[in-house]
């Protein structure tokens, strides 16, 4: 789950779009009074917000707008998602990532009583569960985002409402699952030859 500013730089970089060389980045450097004797990371950062979506991005503007969403927990990888939730001024978050974007040993722990509830203590008053891609993703932290939802529904049924209630569970993207690779190589000996090429799959 990427923020605007890494996909502009993949797109650069990797990809070796020149993305300040296009007609319509220069039209919008105009519109907000610009122009291209700017110094050069003020032209990357307009760029990067007014002509680069993601679905980081995407998400982040989704719960500005909501309104009541404060401190979601977020499962994801990287930096990206953090990065733009933090950028649309929600930085009261609760991740299965730390701000380097490297997975939080506890949620790589076996699934126990003791395990979830030593997680959602450390942030029991979640308003709502924020679902990235994570290639780390652990039966642990499903059952966390499960025990958020379930605790709050319970709670708020017991209490006629006023406390919990039914969190928002808001995903980056409808995508299923997600390629990370291929199988071997042409020139590569592989035990069985008939996958060699085939897309490496794995759950989104």
């Amino acid at each position: 789950t990427m923020s605007r500013k890494t996909l502009f730089n993949k797109i650069c970089k990797e990809f070796g779009i020149n993305m300040m060389e296009q007609a319509h980045s220069l039209t919008s450097l105009e519109k907000v009074g610009m122009t291209r004797s700017a110094p050069v990371e003020e032209q990357e950062a307009h760029y990067q917000r007014m002509c680069v979506i993601t679905s980081a991005y995407t998400c982040a503007w989704y719960c500005k707008q909501h309104g009541s969403i404060k401190r979601p927990f977020v499962i994801t990888h990287g930096t990206g998602l953090l990065e733009e939730l933090k950028e649309a001024g929600i930085t009261d978050y609760f991740a299965n990532v730390d701000e380097e974007g490297q997975p939080k040993a506890e949620f790589a722990e076996p699934v126990s009583a003791a395990n979830i509830q030593h997680i959602i203590k450390q942030a029991p008053n979640v308003d709502a569960i924020i679902i990235g891609w994570a290639v780390s993703l652990s039966v642990l932290t499903i059952a966390v985002a499960e025990n958020y939802i379930r605790w709050n529904e319970e709670a708020c049924a017991e209490s006629d409402g006023t406390t919990g209630g039914r969190l928002p569970i808001i995903t980056c993207s409808t995508d299923l699952g997600g390629i990370v690779g291929r199988c071997g190589s042409a020139d590569e000996e592989h035990p069985a030859p008939h996958f060699r090429g085939r897309k490496v799959r794995v759950m989104g």
